[in-house]
């Protein structure tokens, strides 16, 4: 892209540099360019004027601009593995409180920042992010609005080069919001608007789409187990791999039977360890031998159960395999929201690039480590640099040079 005036290669502007030039808010902008909302003549001509000399391309609400995009990612790059996410995207609030407040309390914050979040996305970016050798096509399923957060949040996905064409506009709605207040010890309270993929929408786009011999793997978070298996017949008849994790399941499934129906139906699972111990007090002996709970289900699917344990790490469960449990290496918790999603997305995005459960298991606990020590889910995108080990790292130049 040329910027304006200079003849000189930048970044593709956003729409909070339009606002800041035309002098208005991003809403303004928003209305503006989706004529959702009526403005002043003066407004709309100063958004417009912005537009123009920041050469301005609002890809995120151009639906067919962005299909052809992928479309093209999708040739070019048919040979990588491919993530997709299933569930939610939100605005979040991040509060950051000394302790959090009691009924009736009227408190003052430390800050309260605006940041992209919601499983799904987080999962999606830190997949994403990690870079060579996890290369890997990543894309998201989910719904958003017609707001100026909507514009914003698809604005950030697509800087972090997921691919969006998959997310549903939902004409005059607003992005989903979620308040965290995030005490001082990183301990935080979430409070998140409902949000659901309709099964019709996500079986449609996923018909026929695994082609070639890199894994495809489709990601659910908790809160749509229901469509997960509403679809998931199809869907590995279709030959993808499926997993899903803790965040938002029923209590149903946070029993020894909920789990067997987990590990009959999906190739990885990811709990966290307030889930692994409901599961564990209705099946005392998974405290002792946490693998035999491969044993719950008669035909197991699963390759893999993992347990996040926030700043302890995280325990690697496989058939006919002792646990595996390595420690987290935070020095200092600043917020666990979003560590068990930045977890799981590194963890996929390492397994389906390498087929490696338990080097996917280190990549993960060290990038998530990171997450930690950073305010918001995607306060701290970990690197290929920042999970490996200095062997890894040593033996991917060598690669490199040859």
């Amino acid at each position: 892209m040329v910027n304006a005036g200079t003849g000189k290669h930048r970044r593709r502007a956003t729409i909070r540099e339009v606002a800041q030039l035309a002098g208005v808010s991003v809403g303004t902008v928003s209305h503006v360019l989706t004529s959702s909302k009526a403005v002043s003549e003066s407004s709309r001509a100063a958004v417009l004027k912005a537009v123009e000399k920041l050469n301005y391309q609002p890809n995120s609400l151009a639906r067919s601009l962005i299909a052809r995009r992928s479309r093209v990612q999708r040739e070019d790059q048919t040979e990588r593995p491919r993530l997709v996410t299933v569930g939610y995207l939100s605005i979040d609030y991040m509060v950051h409180l000394d302790h959090a407040p009691q009924s009736g309390d009227r408190v003052t914050s430390k800050s309260i920042e605006k940041m992209l979040g919601g499983p799904a996305a987080n999962v999606a970016a830190f997949a994403a992010g990690l870079g060579k050798p996890f290369e890997l096509n990543v894309e998201i399923v989910t719904h958003f609005g017609s707001d100026a957060d909507s514009l914003w949040a698809l604005e950030e996905l697509e800087r972090q080069k997921i691919d969006t064409s998959s997310a549903r506009q939902q004409p005059n709605e607003r992005l989903s919001r979620c308040i965290v207040l995030v005490e001082g010890d990183g301990q935080r309270t979430i409070i998140n608007e409902p949000l659901t993929v309709p099964v019709e929408f996500l079986a449609r786009h996923l018909e026929g789409r695994v082609t070639g011999l890199a894994p495809v793997c489709v990601h659910f978070d908790g809160f749509h187990k229901d469509v997960a298996f509403r679809v998931k017949n199809a869907l590995q008849a279709e030959g993808y791999l499926l997993s899903i994790h803790a965040a938002g399941l029923p209590a149903s499934s946070q029993s020894i039977e909920g789990a067997a129906e987990l590990i009959q139906s999906f190739d990885l699972v990811f709990l966290d360890s307030r889930c692994f111990s409901q599961i564990c007090a209705t099946s005392p002996e998974l405290s002792q031998q946490p693998e035999h709970i491969f044993n719950s289900a008669s035909s197991p699917r699963c390759r893999a159960v993992i347990v996040t344990r926030g700043a302890k790490g995280a325990m690697l469960l496989r058939p006919g395999h002792a646990p595996l449990i390595l420690h987290a290496q935070a020095t200092k918790v600043i917020d666990a929201t979003g560590a068990g999603d930045a977890f799981v997305g590194l963890f996929l995005g390492s397994w389906l690039a390498q087929d490696d459960l338990e080097a996917a298991l280190g990549h993960a606990v060290r990038g998530a480590s990171l997450s930690l020590m950073a305010l918001g889910a995607q306060g701290r995108l970990a690197v290929a640099a920042d999970v490996m080990t200095p062997f890894e790292r040593g033996m991917a130049g060598t690669a490199s040079r040859d």
